[in-house]
């Protein structure tokens, strides 16, 4: 009988609870797991939206290279047209420059995509990182192909005042007498400044592939940029065809420019000379 009551205290005993061991404890280890949970959860999201916005800087630069390549390439073909073909006579070379077919293609760039390549205001030392240049070159690349256009539209004008036989041998004083003297002078204002606007242009584009790439990848995660992708880039070379294309045409001969457009010396060579300072 006594043993009967010792074993029904025993198991009332037994039914007592453990405050850590039923209550804390097992509180604890949810808290824990949800924190643990969130925690992981947070440093995944975290880091795929870093992984995205790596990826979108990827593909803004490659974009930006691809475009201003495609921009190069176009001004190079019409330079192509009348490469080692001008001497400096302003009118021998209204006669030697062709007409070109031109690409009405648009290139565009939302500036604000690449404003994470920008450094602290006093840490700029390189113009492709001047958002505001690299806006120039776009804007530029519309007006020399708009200058092309008032080319063709000018010279096709002045060809339909002369014969076939007169347009390589003619002289300054005959092509003024068949074509007028306006059209002549105006021709000439055209050309002069597409040629030196086409030089410029196609020597900031190549300083610019040379330049971006390397400086641009400065501001992206490498181990995003290592797993997912790469930047395009134009490594330096001593390929002769392209050093030709960079090197400026001659210039005219100012002299006979001051009496084709009845200005002074200074004001020939002030408008008709290089706008652009080459990328340092």
């Amino acid at each position: 009988m006594q043993g009967d009551i010792q074993q029904l205290v025993q198991a009332i005993e037994s039914l007592q609870s453990n405050t850590f061991k039923d209550y804390i404890l097992p509180v604890g280890s949810v808290l824990l797991s949800g924190a643990l949970g969130a925690g992981v959860a947070y440093y995944s999201v975290d880091r795929q939206e870093t992984t995205k916005i790596e990826i979108e800087k990827i593909n803004i630069v490659n974009e930006t290279f691809l475009m201003i390549a495609e921009m190069q390439e176009f001004l190079i073909g019409i330079k192509s047209g009348y490469m080692g073909e001008l001497t400096d006579d302003p009118i021998q070379r209204l006669l030697a420059v062709p007409l070109h077919i031109l690409d009405d293609k648009l290139f565009d760039i939302e500036l604000s995509r690449l404003s994470f390549i920008v450094p602290a205001q006093n840490k700029i030392k390189h113009n492709c990182l001047r958002l505001e240049f690299i806006g120039a070159l776009f804007h530029n690349y519309k007006t020399v192909i708009n200058f092309w256009k008032i080319w063709n539209d000018r010279k096709t004008d002045l060809y339909s005042k002369l014969s076939i036989e007169s347009e390589i041998t003619i002289s300054t004083v005959e092509l003024i007498n068949k074509a007028g003297y306006e059209k002549v002078k105006q021709c000439s204002e055209v050309l002069e400044a597409v040629l030196i606007l086409t030089d410029d242009l196609i020597i900031e584009f190549t300083c610019f592939l040379i330049s971006f790439s390397d400086l641009a990848k400065k501001k992206i995660n490498k181990r995003v940029m290592k797993k997912y992708g790469f930047l395009l880039s134009a490594a330096k070379s001593n390929n002769r065809s392209l050093f030709e294309f960079i090197t400026r045409m001659p210039e005219v001969n100012y002299v006979q420019m001051t009496k084709l457009h009845n200005k002074n010396e200074d004001y020939i060579r002030r408008r008709y000379s290089s706008s652009y300072l080459d990328v340092a």
